[in-house]
């Protein structure tokens, strides 16, 4: 009896691998996660552990940079953000431990909750066309947008020629 139920479950994966797939991971996110009042909590590690991150200081500098340097009056700009911490991955933690899985092959990976970005402390943008009050205030506005960051810590400065 149970080989022919268990055919019969393996005819329809077969059929409707997408539905059994959805099951399955119903069925994982139901299951109690065994911590001792039933909630994990995330456990910070620093980046690199692991993994490398995908956040790059530079790289977001290099982003905000080309974003001011295609606004109208800018010029050429250089941008320099000051960050308070590091990047870190947030893991899912069962009785104080990180939760690991199966990778594949032998290896195992922890389970992510999420990642923490650091938060933007200060901004100085150095740009050609800073001079001008107009673009100053603009820059000023993305500048803020991009990072969150209010007025009195963003510093927009002219570029010497």
């Amino acid at each position: 009896m149970m080989k022919r139920k268990l055919e019969k479950l393996l005819g329809a994966a077969k059929e409707k691998p997408l539905a059994l797939l959805l099951a399955a991971a119903a069925v994982i996110l139901l299951l109690p996660s065994g911590g001792a009042d039933g909630e994990t909590e995330p456990a910070a590690v620093t980046a690199g552990a692991e993994q490398e991150l995908s956040y790059s200081v530079e790289r977001e500098e290099e982003r905000l940079c080309s974003v001011l340097e295609a606004m109208d009056g800018v010029g050429r700009a250089r941008v320099l953000l000051s960050v308070g911490s590091t990047p870190t991955r947030e893991l899912a933690l069962s009785d104080g431990e990180a939760v690991v899985v199966s990778a594949g092959s032998g290896k195992q990976e922890a389970v992510e909750q999420g990642y923490s970005y650091p938060e933007y402390l200060g901004a100085v943008v150095v740009c050609s066309g800073a001079g001008d009050a107009a673009v100053r205030l603009r820059v000023l506005d993305a500048v803020s947008a991009f990072t969150g960051l209010g007025a009195s810590d963003i510093q927009v400065l002219e570029m010497k020629e």
